[in-house]
This record gives structure tokens, sequence and C-alpha cells, in this order.
């Protein structure tokens, strides 16, 4: 083990089995902090990028870490804060225009639902004060860790597959599981209707994901193989909400959202589904 001066130990890293420590001032503005262990088999080196506290990564490399490290599943089931939407403010979603249009027609469309910006660095900070001059109830967090992430907001929202950012990647592939996120689509997949969508075959990966999550087989003929009618049809219904299959996606995916927001039968069922969905896909 590497030792300094405990009382001016700010921060310790483990690699592995092994452990060392360094003094704060070490750190200072280098990048790279080199140390050689000698093993009995064979010698090695490790190098490692250290960011400062005052560096811009620190606390999104802090947050990663808190993904990295394994997730207590039972203190995040029922860690949420109800009728709250949030978005990770990183420099990629805000420099994504049809993401952040998307943030400002929710704030529109839902007045009386909470929103919640997730920032790591004054950049960004910046960012969101020139991007939502006018949202002043708008709340920024700066969170320390996936649990405060989870705990203040109750559905996710992430930009488009082709454009999420690299750490909205980061927590899907680590939280799939734990929190409800709704990825934004493209404008040309927005503009169809429901009904319109293509049939799925039999022993796709949609039609067992459909029966997975508990639609019956005789729900999805009845529903002439379209995934989002033998999908949402049901829940919708049991929920007292009317189900419009002529419903354009992006009309349909807003409406979804505020079912979501209002009855916690549906958030579970889509919880559920998207369990299912990327236990199907191998996460």
């Amino acid at each position: 083990m590497i030792k300094g001066d405990a009382k001016r130990i700010n921060n310790m890293y483990d690699v592995k089995q092994l452990c060392f420590e360094y003094l704060s001032n070490y750190s200072g503005n280098a990048d790279t902090l080199q140390f050689f262990y000698v093993g009995e088999e064979k010698d090695f080196k490790v190098l490692l990028h250290i960011p400062s506290r005052d560096d811009e990564t620190y606390n999104e490399t802090v947050f990663k870490n808190s993904l990295k490290a394994t997730i207590d599943n039972e203190r995040l089931e029922n860690l949420y804060e109800k009728n709250a939407i949030g978005f990770l403010a990183t420099k990629e979603n805000l420099e994504d225009e049809g993401f952040v249009n998307y943030i400002k027609e929710l704030l529109v469309k839902f007045p009386q639902v909470k929103f919640k910006a997730f920032y790591f660095n004054s950049e960004q900070m910046q960012m969101l004060n020139s991007l939502f001059t006018s949202q002043s109830s708008f709340d920024r967090i700066k969170p320390r860790d996936i649990y405060e992430l989870i705990g203040k907001t109750e559905v996710l929202v992430l930009p488009s597959q082709d454009e999420i950012s690299t750490l909205s990647q980061f927590v899907v592939q680590n939280c799939c599981c734990q929190i409800l996120h709704f990825y934004i689509q493209d404008q040309e997949l927005n503009k169809q209707k429901l009904i319109d969508f293509p049939s799925i075959m039999p022993s796709s990966f949609q039609y067992n994901f459909l029966l997975q999550i508990g639609i019956l087989e005789t729900k999805i003929k009845e529903s002439k193989y379209n995934l989002y009618i033998a999908w949402f049809s049901d829940i919708y219904k049991s929920a007292g909400y009317l189900f419009d299959e002529n419903l354009e996606y992006y009309a349909f995916s807003l409406s979804l959202l505020e079912i979501i927001i209002t009855n916690n039968n549906v958030k579970k069922f889509m919880l559920l589904s998207q369990k299912k969905y990327y236990q199907t896909l191998g996460f």
C-alpha cells in the first residue's frame, strides 16, 4: 500500500484487489498518477486518470462510480419522487436541439409536474440557465450517486437512441431495471399512427416479449399482431383511459407519459415491461 498523512488524504481508489491512498496535494493539475507493484509472478504498472475535486469531470466521475458499484435493489425498490420528470443535463443532451425542444414541450404540457435537471458541472448549469430562462421553478440538481437521481424523479426522459449521450447510455446499461425511462423518437416514427405499425411475426422478439409481460396469444391475434395495440389497449382501459389506435406515435407517447405519472398500476406495468425487455436482451 502507498500511504500518506491520513489527515490530508481526500481520495481513496480501489483497483481490483490492490488499494492505495494518495495525498490531495499530489493530484494538483496532474492528469495521471503512476505506481508500480512487484508481484510474485510478474511486475505491472497501473496508470490512472484522477481528476481533482476542482476538475469539471470530477462530479460526473463520482456519479459513474456509483453505477459501477453493486447496486442495492432493495433500497431502490420504492425510491422515487411522485409526479416528477427528470433528465440528464449533460453537454451532449443540451446541445441536442430536438431533445431540448421536447423538454420544453413537456414543461408546457405538464405544468403540474415537477421537473428535475441533473447536471454535474458549472458549464452545464450555465447552459441550463441559458436554454430554460423562463422556467424559474425548474429544479437543478447535482446528484452524488444513482440513489439521489432515482430518489428525485419518477420517470427519466432520454434523447433518441441514435443521439443518446455517453452518460445516458451508462445509466441505462447499469440501471435499466431500476428506473423507468423514456426515449424520444425520430420524426418519421413520431408521425406514424399506431394502427399503421407493421405486424409482428409469431416467434419474433416482439411476440415473445408480449408473452413474457402477460399478453395472451388470443389478445395478440385479436390485435392483428399490432405490437402497440396488443401491448397497451387493455392496460389503458383497466386504468380508465381511452385507447385510440389512430393516434400518431408522438401523441400516444405523451398520453402514456401522463398516465404513468398519474396511475401507479400503469407505472408498475411499464416498469415490468422495461425489465422484461432488457432481460430478453441479456442485460
